[in-house]
This record gives C-alpha cells, sequence and structure tokens, in this order.
C-alpha cells in the first residue's frame, strides 16, 4: 500500500478533533469546549508557524475526511551545537537552527492496528528533514519508547513533585527572606477564554519577561559552550510563555476555578521562574526556573509553593531537575527523589551533525518545550 502526507484542510483539522476528544478531551470537558479550546490554541501566535498534516492512501482525494492518522508540526528556533574535537582549542560554536517539534500524533480507533502511525511517522521524518535549518525534532511519547524506531530516541524524562502544603513551603519562604531579597512576581492578566496576545501584555512586565528570555539564551549559550557532546536546547520565547498562560485561563473558566494572574516571579535578572497552572492535573508546574545560590532557589520555589496553595492545586512539578545539581542536593535536603515520568516521555530526533541521528544532548529539557 502507497501512502502521502498532506497538509490537512480546516475540515480535516475540525474532524481530527472531533475523533480525539473520547481521547483527550473527555471526561475533563464537552466537546463544544474542547474543541474551543483546540481553536484558541490554534490562533496563538506560537501556533502562526504550525502545520497539521494527514495520511491518506495514494487513491484518495486529498480533501477526504476519512484520513488514516494525523499529527501536528510546529518548526521552533533552537540552539545547536556540534561536538569539539579533541584537538580543537578554544569554545565550541553555537548555531541558532530550527528544531520541529511533533504534537498530537492521532490514529483514529476504527483504523488502528493497520500500521499507519508508523507509515505516517516515517513520513513526517521526511519532510521535516528537508526543511531548510532545521537539525533536530522533539515528541513528547504517551506510549513509551514507540517513536524511537523512527529515529525519535528517548530522553532523560524527569521530574520531581513539591507539597504546597508541606513545611518545606514556610521554610524555603523564611530562607528567601533572611537573605535580604525581595521576590517579585510577574502578573499578566487577561479576559479568559481568550489568548493572551504578547503585544497586549504590559510594557513594564513585558520587559522583565524579555530581559529574562534574552539572559536565558545567554545561560543556555554559555552552558553547551562548556560541553564537549553535540548539544541542543529549545529556545522559549514569550509567545511559548504566552500559549501556556492562554490555556490555563480557558482551563479556569472552563472549570469555574479563578483566573491566575501571577504566571511567574524573579529574584533578579539571573534568578526567575515561570510557572503554568494545569488545573486538569491538579498542579502548578515550573516551565523555567534558574538561580544562582540557594537562597534564591528556597524563594523562587517558596513563591510557587505559595501560588499552588493559593490556587488549591496539589501539588508542584518540575521538569528535569537534574540539569542542576544544586537543585537536586535542595531537593534531597528536604527528602523529595526526582523520578522517571510515566507519561509525556521526551523524545529528540537529530540529524543535524556529521552522522544521522547521532547521540545529541537535550539542554534543559523543561516544560516550555513540550507541545
Amino acid at each position: 500500500m502507497s501512502y502521502v502526507l498532506r497538509e490537512a484542510s480546516p475540515a480535516q483539522i475540525r474532524r481530527a478533533a472531533i475523533d480525539s476528544y473520547a481521547t483527550w478531551g473527555a471526561p475533563h470537558h464537552t466537546l463544544e469546549q474542547y474543541l474551543a479550546r483546540e481553536a484558541l490554541s490554534a490562533a496563538a501566535p506560537f501556533s502562526s508557524r504550525r502545520v497539521s498534516v494527514v495520511l491518506l492512501r495514494a487513491d484518495q482525494q486529498p480533501d477526504d475526511l476519512e484520513f488514516l492518522c494525523s499529527c501536528e508540526l510546529y518548526p521552533r528556533e533552537c540552539l545547536y551545537s556540534p561536538s569539539k574535537l579533541p584537538n580543537l582549542e578554544g569554545p565550541k560554536t553555537v548555531v541558532t537552527a530550527t528544531c520541529v517539534s511533533v504534537a498530537s500524533v492521532f490514529t483514529p480507533e476504527h483504523h488502528r492496528k493497520n500500521g499507519y502511525a508508523a507509515a505516517m511517522m516515517k513520513l513526517v521524518r521526511e519532510r521535516i528533514e528537508s526543511i531548510p535549518g532545521a537539525v533536530a525534532s522533539t515528541l513528547y511519547s504517551d506510549v513509551g519508547d514507540y517513536y524511537g524506531k523512527f529515529g525519535w530516541r528517548r530522553h532523560r524524562s524527569e521530574c520531581a513533585y513539591l507539597d504546597p502544603n508541606s513545611k518545606t513551603f514556610i521554610e524555603w519562604t523564611v530562607l528567601s527572606a533572611a537573605s535580604g531579597k525581595t521576590v517579585q512576581n510577574i502578573v499578566v492578566t487577561a479576559e479568559g477564554g481568550k489568548s493572551i496576545e504578547p503585544s497586549a501584555i504590559p510594557i513594564d512586565v513585558k520587559a522583565v519577561v524579555e530581559g529574562i528570555l534574552s539572559f536565558e539564551r545567554d545561560v543556555l549559550v554559555n552552558e553547551m559552550k562548556n560541553r564537549s557532546e553535540t548539544c541542543i536546547a529549545v529556545l522559549p520565547t514569550l509567545d511559548t510563555l504566552a500559549w501556556f498562560w492562554s490555556a490555563e485561563d480557558f482551563y479556569a473558566v472552563t472549570f469555574n476555578r479563578s483566573l491566575p494572574s501571577r504566571k511567574g516571579c524573579h529574584i533578579s535578572e539571573r534568578a526567575y521562574a515561570f510557572w503554568t497552572h494545569n488545573w486538569v492535573e491538579d498542579s502548578l508546574i515550573l516551565l523555567i526556573m534558574r538561580f544562582d545560590t540557594t537562597a534564591d532557589a528556597c524563594g523562587l520555589l517558596g513563591c510557587a509553593l505559595e501560588e499552588a496553595r493559593n490556587s488549591s492545586l496539589r501539588k508542584v512539578v518540575l521538569w528535569d531537575p537534574s540539569a542542576s545539581d544544586a537543585l537536586v542536593d535542595l531537593l534531597k535536603s528536604v527528602g523529595i527523589a526526582v523520578v522517571e515520568r510515566t507519561h509525556s516521555l521526551s523524545c529528540l530526533a537529530f540529524w543535524g551533525g556529521d552522522a544521522v541521528d547521532e547521540k545529541c544532548l537535550w539542554v534543559r529539557n523543561e516544560k516550555y518545550a513540550w507541545v
């Protein structure tokens, strides 16, 4: 059987959403709410380069609604640094490239167990490798190592769970206060159910966030320069953060929760955290967190724990805490273990080096890179 990969029509995109409702929407949403959520996500500036694709038999019409499989492709800016040769002196080169995030891989129930997802992933890999400047692709798997056979190799997928009601919340806040530093909130308000446009974020808040993200880029570049391995890092952007924040506001309205206005906090240009309220999973998830001192880490985490408690969320979640030895030590000191996730497993396909699918280090694999 011969297959083709086509860009999805608006009707096919809607059909994919309807077909996937039972898997990804129910029972937390009605169908109408789920379709509204999908429309909100598609309208966000972050999704402006998104391409939805469907798998068809070669003899099907391009607009056939009885497609076999579907997914979404998100081209994103990343940093790429090739491995350092043993005889090379001086810092490594770090360049800007394109990374394509693959999301929402879905096969309608009546088409499953026919190999359609495998056929689609092979064609998707061919398509994204042909994109000028693309060197890698990310994917988050809920089906274990399935995507490894198509080149998306599983990477470290660790997280840590913090209890907002633990006495640790008070201890960390007190320790931060004793350092003489002030934790400042990052506040963004919007009308629930509508996309948060970066252009609508208050100028002073936007300046703070963009300043932090500019520093974040420098942090990533410096870290990659000091590693001998081939490295990839997805770059966080204001559009990325606004995409998460729009979703949390939509869910707040859907679940009759108070709209969250505190989107993160910062102590200095070198100590900051952004988060998102995940009402479905009853969690406050750290998107990005950076710090120089233990006192700063305590201040940032104390602020996040306070926000979770005020929002009646059951836990605070950190992705990839092992990227920071200091953070792991801090967590261990209060009995918090770093564990492997059982879903949204981080997978990376890489073809930017001399050898296709060369082993590549995914730097700072935090929640902001998820899609």
